[in-house]
């Protein structure tokens, strides 16, 4: 008797492949070009003062409206010369394209005053953009080691915080999963995915945009992601995306443009996200083929300073859009 598999159309087959097949599994020696793009916009919806405990009237407030865009593309070239159990054991990666660029508009206005206005902008890209790196697992240390391929060298800083998974395999799941089964995968895992590549090195060049490189001191994720294994069709599995993850940093804060107020401060900022999706992988080639991710977003940040008088605290909320996507596809 044939194996089932030769016995009805591939499709089908595959649709009846146990579910451990759903995994990261690339043929040694194979090269992937992955293409990642990012953009979000934003707009203040909210403006609060407190001083000694007290709200500010708001027409003692400036009237701000504020809209800040961004956008990211990252495309690399990975090729696996060793593979270990659900992941590479080495691996050369070109950054081929690095780039990132944002924009702030805003208009500022005290009753009887002219607004004013500003209009920001910034363009980034970084070091790597071109370059070649290795990642080779260190089985003793339980991580990768990023170093120059070939004689490529200096710049080693570049290195030093490099994300090496851009395959999406930490959104697969632990162990079996049947159609219709879900799992979870926590925030600071899913905020990478959003997030690629680890430390990228990107300088920024043009106005300063004080929300594109925050100085955290301390960031905490909370939150969770759930996927769903659908339907597996002509070898790919959609694998629905939902859920809420947040992460909450925090800094020295600046009081340099409150006239009643100077001194140390705190700057608390909280970004929610309210996620949807679908991350299409190709069971056969055992790689991702594409990832699609809208995400409401909602980022909250509080300046307070609470050690002297008088107790100062302001609160910009923003509300808008992030949307992520992916590509993958085999060869240069």
């Amino acid at each position: 008797m044939l194996p089932l598999s030769r016995t009805l159309p591939i499709p089908i087959a595959l649709a009846f492949l146990a579910p451990s097949e759903l995994g990261f599994r690339p043929a040694k020696g194979s090269t992937w070009t992955k293409t990642f793009t990012r953009s979000s916009e934003m707009h203040l919806e909210e403006f609060l003062v407190e001083m000694q405990g007290a709200p500010v009237p708001s027409q003692y407030l400036p009237e701000m409206e504020i809209t800040i865009t961004d956008a990211f593309e990252l495309i690399v070239v990975d090729r696996y010369h060793e593979l270990a159990a659900g992941r590479p054991r080495r691996l050369s990666r070109k950054y081929v394209e690095i780039a990132t660029s944002a924009t702030s508009t805003s208009e500022v206005a005290m009753a009887g005053m002219t607004p004013e206005t500003e209009d920001l902008e910034a363009e980034g890209t970084s070091g790597l953009a071109g370059r070649e790196v290795e990642f080779v697992w260190d089985e003793a240390r339980g991580e990768y080691e990023a170093r120059w391929a070939g004689n490529e060298g200096g710049g080693d800083e570049l290195l030093a915080e490099l994300g090496e998974d851009l395959d999406l395999r930490a959104l697969l799941p632990g162990g079996e999963v049947a159609q219709g089964d879900s799992w979870t995968v926590p925030a600071e895992t899913f905020a990478e995915v959003l997030y690629p590549g680890g430390e990228l090195g990107i300088e920024l060049e043009g106005d300063p945009i004080d929300h594109l490189d925050p100085d955290y001191e301390e960031l905490t994720f909370s939150g969770e992601a759930t996927l769903r294994l659908g339907k597996i069709e002509e070898g790919v599995a959609a694998i629905e995306i939902e859920g809420e993850i947040e992460h909450r940093g925090e800094m020295e804060g600046d009081l340099s443009h409150v006239p009643v107020v100077d001194g140390a401060a705190t700057q608390v900022d909280t970004v929610r996200y309210a996620l949807e999706g679908v991350l299409e992988w190709d069971v056969a080639a055992g790689m991702a083929r594409s990832l699609a991710v809208e995400a409401r977003v909602t980022v909250a940040s509080v300046t307070s300073k609470d050690e002297d008088d008088p107790q100062y605290e302001h609160r910009l909320v923003f509300r808008g859009r992030t949307s992520f996507a992916m590509r993958c596809r085999a060869g240069e």
